[in-house]
């Protein structure tokens, strides 16, 4: 079965972003714990954006896992997915 990875792109707040981001971290993990997706490396931090890694073999799972990351309280409004291969742009919240 192909591997599907989705890039869940959190923008950067100029003010403390800490909370947001353990709560996000929080939620993933709880996922990956439950074989719902997999978190295939650490989050990276980039100027505009951090960007967490979420695989498995389900688009929809994990496209509904990086809407739910993006409704984190606290989250800035703007955050987005990436499905790779294909580089696909998806507006988060998404919905199937």
């Amino acid at each position: 079965m192909a591997r599907i990875v989705v890039e869940l792109h959190i923008p950067v707040y100029t003010g403390d972003s800490s909370e947001y981001l353990e709560d996000i971290e929080a939620f993933l993990g709880d996922l990956e714990e439950t074989g719902e997706i997999e978190l295939n490396a650490d989050p990276e931090e980039r100027p505009d954006t951090h960007v967490f890694f979420l695989a498995g073999p389900d688009s929809d799972i994990l496209l509904t896992a990086a809407s739910q990351a993006a409704e984190t309280p606290g989250t800035p409004v703007g955050a987005y997915a990436v499905l790779t291969p294909e580089g696909r742009h998806i507006p988060l919240p998404w919905s199937p």
